[in-house]
């Protein structure tokens, strides 16, 4: 073989040892945007996730809140009535025969008109909550 043969084939795999690493090159900077593309699109699907929480969190506090001032008010009616009608009953004992006189039968029924416009009051601001 002569010099100028051997040059001629070195140079053709040196042309080929380049256009196989450009090839290899492109192969492998395909796979990094594709796989780019999947982690972009789990990453926003994670902070669609974290979004969503935070406004069902907050809808949920938001409930809490409209629970617990409805139970206080409950608690501050409760305590109120069972109050009033202690020292009602104090001051006026039953008699003998043990029948509920009329402010008696008055403040019992306050106390459950109290408890019956709480219900309808939470049943009425249900109406609006979806789960």
């Amino acid at each position: 073989m002569s010099d100028a043969l051997i040059r001629w084939i070195a140079g053709a795999l040196a042309v080929l040892a380049l256009l196989a690493g450009v090839w290899w090159h492109g192969w492998h900077t395909r796979d990094l945007q594709a796989e780019r593309a999947v982690q972009d699109r789990a990453l926003a699907d994670a902070r669609q996730a974290l979004a969503d929480f935070r406004t069902e969190s907050n809808r949920l506090n938001s409930i809490a809140g409209d629970i617990q001032q409805r139970v206080d008010q409950i608690n501050t009616n409760a305590t109120r009535h069972t109050t009033e009608y202690r020292t009602y009953a104090m001051q006026n004992p039953l008699p003998a025969d043990c029948r509920f006189d009329a402010e008696r039968l008055r403040r019992i029924q306050s106390a459950v008109d109290d408890a019956n416009a709480t219900i309808a009051a939470g049943q009425s601001g249900d109406a609006g909550v979806t789960d």
